[in-house]
């Protein structure tokens, strides 16, 4: 049995698998009837399945031992590659907000225990205690000076003042990160509110949930502001406007386009001619599954086959006088797609980040600097998330990755505030929304970190930001012409001007039927972020600034097969108040240890005058 075949069928099942585990599974005969027949005897599917798991399976062992309170505090320090023998060893839902609740440890940004529903993995069994993963300082980016190159003294953990004799600075740090926790409101994220199974109910309230959500935002749109159901459509010969699900796009032998769009009244045969060529390029760019609004006549047929000749096809898209909002004081920086835990992990880099950004957050109420850090999915490089991952793991195993992640964000002060986001290689389920990461990975980082969903709205003092890891991007690519990976930001816009991050079911993109579609773009963000392809653009749409937030890896086998070199080492600042964007760059390959600016977009007030 191929692994690849193996690794699908508990990615599935919600699953991460243990390299040693593969392995084992793929020498058996019929690994995927063996596992089915033990989960048939009541056993239940690990959050990370290990050798030992899959032999008690198999085996018809007793139950797992119970899960401890807590995980052990794993050592944290990142292994370094293998060393020959004369080298020495290193040194050692969806509601509003609620305006009432502070910041809680358990659940940091108010919402309710993730239930258990039957689709988010299961919390990690007991089973073997994990061997402390190899010792490894983490290696400081080097600085230049006028004598040469020298590596900077600043200690992995920088000292804190004596406590004795700092209690006014102390209290004043606690006061900024409470502040900036407070400026923090998330107002969608499904984080304790999964309720899918996937029964046929929960998808036809996706869609129903997705429909009428779509068409209240397109009448707004003056063109199919009287629209009616299709079920309504019971005169031929006047204009008319409906709202439909794209169902079908087909082309004809005479070069027509053939649109079949449905609601939960009825299904509508729509035509737009051949000599239309705009309505012929809308047509084109039609997603399955996307809610557009259509003009036009009905035309009855003398045996029941009506035909609407298409006018106009309207999407929901934004305001061209839309004014975005500004929020502040101070600036948030975005950094996605660490990876920490792969070979490919850019470790000087990262480390100049985090040095460079110790120095710059604001330590006083009011006064300017960098008051929030947000991480847009794919921390920690993952396990088990392709086949063959394990041949580039420096750090195999996945609380590990976690734990060394905890560790260098400690070296920022505490009263910056963190956001972490999953992605498709963070250990959560696979099927978008996606949950906040589980507790017990929580508990390895400080108390100034928040965890979110994916995708995840939120208001950072005011300014409506919407954060999505970015797998859906694919989805783009493949359908349209304009977007590749080169073109992130591009893409984006169409997911606005759609103002749905991923319209198509069954695609490039696991989705959970949940009651309702957190995927639908409403309202419009003034900041939208994404990650996932390491690409660094910066762009502008209607008043949303757009950000694809770069990589701390270097160029993957994927990425050269496809020859798509990446922007790694990237990090974007952006003003709370003007939302002007600065990209800066932080040198890796020369070991300058130096960050220095690359753009700097234009601000709120230069945006008005684009719009305008």
């Amino acid at each position: 049995m191929d692994q690849e075949t193996i690794v699908k069928f508990l990615s599935e099942r919600g699953t991460l698998v243990q390299p040693e585990a593969l392995d084992y599974l793929s020498q058996l005969s019929e690994p995927m009837d063996r596992l089915e027949e033990g989960l048939g005897r009541g056993h239940e599917v690990p959050f990370v399945l290990t050798v030992d798991h899959v032999r008690r399976m198999l085996d018809g062992a007793d139950e797992e031992p119970a899960e401890p309170d807590r995980l052990p505090e794993p050592d944290v320090r990142e292994a370094q590659p293998p060393q020959s023998e004369t080298e020495s060893p290193p040194s050692p839902s969806t509601g509003e907000p609620e305006d009432d609740a502070g910041p809680v440890r358990g659940d940091p940004l108010g919402r309710s225990p993730e239930p258990d529903t039957g689709t988010q993995p299961d919390p990690p069994s007991g089973g073997p205690p994990r061997p402390d993963p190899p010792d490894e300082q983490p290696s400081q980016a080097e600085t230049r000076t006028n004598g040469g190159t020298a590596s900077p003294q600043v200690p992995e953990n920088p000292p804190r003042a004596d406590p004795a004799t700092s209690d006014s600075s102390a209290q004043t740090e606690r006061q900024v990160a409470q502040a900036a926790a407070e400026q923090v409101k998330v107002e969608l994220d499904i984080t304790g509110e999964s309720t899918c199974e996937g029964t046929i109910d929960d998808f036809t309230k996706l869609f129903r949930d997705r429909y009428n959500k779509m068409r209240s935002l397109l009448r707004k749109r003056r063109d199919v502001r009287s629209a009616v159901r299709i079920g309504d459509l019971d005169k031929g010969g006047q204009e008319k406007a409906v709202i439909g699900l794209v169902d079908d796009v087909k082309t004809t032998k005479n070069g027509h386009r053939i649109l079949t769009l449905e609601d939960d009244t009825g299904q509508l045969v729509a035509l737009a001619q051949k000599d239309e060529q705009r309505l012929l390029e809308l047509s084109d760019r039609l997603l399955l599954d996307e809610v557009v609004g259509v003009t036009g006549e009905l035309v009855r047929g003398r045996r029941g086959d009506d035909l609407f000749i298409v006018e106009e096809i309207v999407r929901p898209d934004v305001r061209m006088d839309r004014d975005p909002s500004g929020g502040g004081p101070g600036s948030v920086v975005f950094a996605s797609d660490v990876h920490l835990g792969a070979d490919t992990f850019m470790r000087d880099g990262w480390d100049t980040f985090i040095d460079w950004l110790a120095d710059r957050v604001a330590t006083r109420p009011g006064e300017d600097g960098v008051r929030y850090l947000v991480v847009p999915g794919d921390l920690v490089e993952g396990v088990g998330v392709y086949p063959g991952q394990e041949e580039i793991l420096r750090i195999e195993d996945i609380y590990d990755q976690y734990a060394a992640a905890a560790k260098t964000l400690e070296r920022l002060p505490d009263d910056l505030h963190i956001i972490v986001q999953p992605g498709n290689h963070d250990a959560v389920r696979p099927a978008e929304p996606q949950p906040a990461l589980p507790e017990q990975i929580q508990d390895l980082f400080g108390p100034n970190v928040d965890f979110v969903a994916n995708p995840c709205r939120l208001s950072i003092t005011g300014v409506e930001t919407l954060l999505y890891h970015g797998v859906s991007l694919f989805d783009y690519f493949e359908a349209l012409s304009n977007c590749d990976l080169t073109k992130p930001v591009e893409t984006m816009e169409e997911m606005l001007r759609r103002r749905h991050l991923c319209p198509p079911f069954g695609g490039e993109t696991p989705l959970a039927p949940e009651h309702e579609d957190h995927l639908v773009i409403d309202p419009v963000p003034d900041i939208f972020v994404t990650g996932h392809v390491h690409a660094a653009r910066t762009g502008e749409y209607r008043g949303s600034r757009l950000v694809n937030a770069a990589t701390w890896q270097a160029q993957t086998d994927f990425q050269r097969m496809r020859g798509f070199d990446p922007d790694p080492c990237r990090a974007f600042e952006v003003d709370l108040e003007t939302l002007g964007v600065t990209t800066w760059k932080f040198d890796h390959a020369e070991g300058t240890g130096e960050a220095k600016p690359v753009t700097e977009d234009v601000s709120r007030e230069k945006l008005g005058a684009v719009n305008g």
